[in-house]
């Protein structure tokens, strides 16, 4: 049997060995603590770049104060901020001061010209086929035209560099379009096209369209990859899949090699889709000079958005009505001159019939009053840089990649070009254009056609007449 004494003594003898050698080492130094692990921007300036983070720390900048395993604490100007520590980016050097946005009183017409021009809704005189201004939608959709304006409004306003550029909405949707019809010759060119424009980019914008229901989204490539904006509770199918195709297009991959999520938390109420694309386009185009979330909160951002869209909307249609005004104005005045310079063509033209004496004073002076300084205005008469558009155009093969229409434009379409060009030289030098047609080589031909017709009808007449002579001798000599 165990007895209760010998475990307490076997305790207490333990603990006076402890004792002992605690004593031996009494003088000697203890080794020191590892030193605790410091964060590289421990005390530096940071920014709260993610949407997770809510919208009143959302852009705001400070000087770390602590971070440890899952929060960071930012101390900054409005106060102490603690967030989840994958929110927080260095405040680098290179970051501007964001740039206040001007005010819409600034906007020249010139500026609003070249807005107008870049939506393709440009009036000018002889051309038919410029788009009209789409009003915004009553639920507040926008079209393509409106992302357009907005971006060149961005530009314009906050001096964005020219490596950054926005991908046409248009072409993408034409990309998709032309993919499902099979016109593989079209197809091929819309991606060289596209890849041309975006080559020796830094930054591409892309919204892109879909439809059932109608939603904006935005793919943004730069350095760094590629970001998805979509604000949908779930990812719409069709943007999902033209955002897919462009990766495809751009990194030369499979489609189903991609792998593409959304890369915001914020998620629309109404039919907001469109500016909250604009918000997040005014955002990713500032990243380069002042850095991600330097524009605000993305939903207040789209919410401002809402004025400034209308604003313009407002601005840019009462440019387009003077120019309509104009352009039918310089159209009125040249069908008025045709009509003189006809009318007078006409009058000469009688005069020099009634004189029997073709080369008397009066007649010579008909003639000249018929051609002097030729009242038409021909293909002859062009200026060179007319027609060096005109043969650039002649010599596209298709339409080219920026082209908003589908039946091409000015630049790729030689038929257009000579069309406007000699019509818009004609009204300048106050003359009436003589001809209309389908490019240089399509004038020629035309021309030739003309001559070879007017040749064949002559014949027609001449045989004609000789039959009739013909038959009317016949007729004599039977009766006789």
């Amino acid at each position: 049997m165990k007895k209760v004494g010998d475990g307490v003594g076997k305790k207490l003898l333990a603990s006076m060995k402890k004792d002992m050698q605690l004593a031996e080492h009494a003088g000697e130094e203890k080794p020191p603590l590892p030193p605790p692990s410091e964060h590289p921007l421990m005390g530096l300036e940071v920014r709260i770049t993610d949407e997770q983070a809510g919208p009143k720390s959302f852009g705001k900048t400070g000087t770390l104060s602590s971070i440890n395993e899952h929060k960071a604490t930012v101390f900054t100007a409005s106060g102490t901020i603690s967030c989840d520590r994958n929110y927080i980016e260095e405040e680098r050097a290179e970051w501007k001061k964001p740039v206040q946005q001007k005010q819409f009183n600034s906007l020249s017409r010139a500026v609003m010209q070249k807005i107008l021009d870049a939506m393709a809704c440009f009036p000018q005189a002889f051309v038919e086929y410029s788009l009209q201004l789409q009003p915004i939608g009553a639920d507040g959709y926008l079209e393509d035209e409106h992302l357009v304006a907005a971006w060149e409004w961005v530009r314009y306003s906050l001096k964005i560099p020219d490596e950054v550029q926005m991908l046409d909405p248009a072409l993408v949707a034409r990309l998709s379009t032309t993919l499902l019809s099979e016109d593989e010759e079209t197809f091929q060119h819309l991606q060289a096209s596209i890849l041309s424009f975006a080559s020796g980019v830094e930054m591409l914008l892309c919204p892109i369209q879909g439809h059932s229901p109608a939603h904006w989204t935005l793919l943004v490539k730069d350095s760094s990859g590629w970001r998805y904006y979509e604000t949908l509770s779930s990812l719409h199918k069709e943007c999902h899949q033209r955002a897919v195709a462009l990766i495809s297009l751009f990194d030369s991959v499979e489609k189903d090699q991609v792998q593409l999520q959304r890369c915001n938390h914020i998620k629309q109420k109404n039919a907001d889709c469109g500016f909250f694309v604009i918000a997040y386009m005014e955002q990713e185009a500032c990243r380069s000079t002042s850095g991600p979330a330097s524009r605000g909160w993305p939903d207040q951002l789209q919410s401002d958005w809402k004025i400034k869209v209308q604003k313009l909307q407002k601005a840019l249609q009462a440019e387009f009505d003077k120019l309509m005004k104009a352009k039918h104005e310089a159209e009125k005045q040249a069908a008025s001159l045709k009509k003189k310079q006809e009318d007078a063509h006409t009058k000469a033209s009688e005069r020099l019939k009634k004189l029997k004496d073709h080369k008397s004073a009066a007649a010579l002076d008909a003639i000249a009053n018929m051609t002097k300084n030729s009242q038409f205005f021909r293909v002859k008469d062009l200026s060179d840089h007319a027609v060096y558009q005109i043969q650039r155009a002649d010599e596209k093969l298709t339409k080219c990649g920026s082209c908003r229409y589908q039946t091409g434009c000015l630049r790729c379409d030689a038929a257009k070009a000579l069309s406007y060009h000699i019509r818009n030289e004609a009204q300048k030098a106050n003359k009436v254009p003589k001809w209309e047609g389908p490019g240089l080589k399509g004038m020629v031909r035309g021309m030739l056609l003309v001559v070879v017709v007017v040749v064949v009808v002559v014949v027609v007449v001449v045989v004609l007449l000789l039959l009739a002579q013909v038959e009317a001798s016949g007729e004599e000599k039977e009766e006789d």
